[in-house]
């Protein structure tokens, strides 16, 4: 299974998070969409999408990403991450912070 990661960072947690990711399994492709960094979806099977959680929303440029892609994304297995929350504080991802369409 071939996987690529997309991610956006501010000061680069998001990106570390993105290369530990990677190495754990066993190699992916990452594209950081904060740089303007594009790929093509047709060859992956997997897609995840990480960014930094801000005020309770995902970065610009990765809902930008999900919003573009969101049929093509539909159609893929699709994992989700995001940093910048504190461990104790339970967070609730919603349909603000990603997509509905996927």
């Amino acid at each position: 299974m071939k996987t690529l990661i997309v991610y956006a960072t501010k000061y680069g947690a998001t990106k570390q998070i993105a290369e530990q990711l990677a190495e754990y399994l066993g190699g992916a492709d990452l594209v950081d969409v904060g740089k303007g960094e594009t790929a093509s979806l047709t060859e992956y099977d997997c897609v995840v999408l990480g960014s930094p959680l801000t005020a309770g929303s995902i970065r610009k440029e990765v809902k930008a990403f999900a919003q573009q892609h969101a049929g093509e994304l539909g159609g893929k297995r699709l994992g989700l991450f995001v940093s910048g929350c504190r461990a104790t504080r339970k967070i609730r991802i919603s349909s603000r912070t990603f997509p509905r369409s996927f």
